[in-house]
This record gives C-alpha cells, sequence and structure tokens, in this order.
C-alpha cells in the first residue's frame, strides 16, 4: 500500500546582487508551516537591502 509522502520544505537566504544562497536551514528538512515560521524569524533581522529569503521543496529520498 502507497501512503502519501508530505512535502518537505528548506528555507534559502539569498544574496540579491549573486543570487547565491549564502544560508540553508532545513536539515532536516521541514513541514512547510515550520518553514513559514522559520522564515518570518529569519526575516526580522535580515538586512532585506542585501539578501532575501525563500522557502523551498525538497524532493524526498527515494528508499528502496
Amino acid at each position: 500500500m502507497n501512503t502519501p509522502r508530505t512535502a518537505l520544505y528548506v528555507v534559502e537566504v539569498v544574496e540579491h546582487a549573486t543570487g547565491k544562497v549564502v544560508r540553508r536551514i532545513g536539515d532536516p528538512p521541514m513541514p512547510e508551516s515550520k518553514a513559514d515560521r522559520v522564515m518570518s524569524g529569519i526575516d526580522i533581522n535580515l538586512n532585506h537591502e542585501r539578501f532575501y529569503s525563500r522557502v523551498v521543496a525538497v524532493k524526498p529520498e527515494v528508499t528502496p
């Protein structure tokens, strides 16, 4: 019986000028609601002139 998998997410902090991910939070990946809370916390003190944050879905690992 196949059970549906819940999507998991990480939060990334990206530099505007380069598009480079400078920080990735979510090891292990988290549910979307938790990722949203983490991103809200990051945004409080983030330098928005240089960086932005985003929630990114990660592909689940395939287990045999």
